[in-house]
């Protein structure tokens, strides 16, 4: 899960379906990886191919096109998750909800 892996990945994704036109990321490291591959291989983003990240990390707004991207709320997860373990709740579902981050890149 790094920008590494996003750049292999979407290399490999792009191979075998090269008419791809989107692709959502697992984390923004990655979907940068894809951003930094795109770049390299001059393949046009959104026109070509939208990228979609997850996290909302800053560094995702620092690129020449800032990066489209779902922004969950991390602490409050964080939070919730540490007071289901001490508190032994069973199985919980909780909606925390997100934000869309639109950029460039979609």
């Amino acid at each position: 899960s790094s920008v590494g892996s996003g750049r292999a990945g979407l290399e490999q994704l792009l191979r075998r379906a090269p008419g791809l036109d989107a692709v959502y990321f697992s984390n923004d490291d990655m979907a940068l990886g894809g951003y930094f591959h795109c770049l390299a291989r001059t393949i046009p983003v959104p026109t070509r191919l939208a990228l979609f990240g997850h996290n909302g990390l800053d560094i995702g707004q620092a690129t020449p096109q800032p990066l489209t991207t779902i922004r969950t709320p991390r602490v409050p997860t964080g939070k919730l998750a540490a007071e289901l373990v001490i508190n032994d709740h069973p199985s919980h579902v909780a909606d925390l909800g997100f934000e869309l981050i639109e950029g460039a890149t979609a």
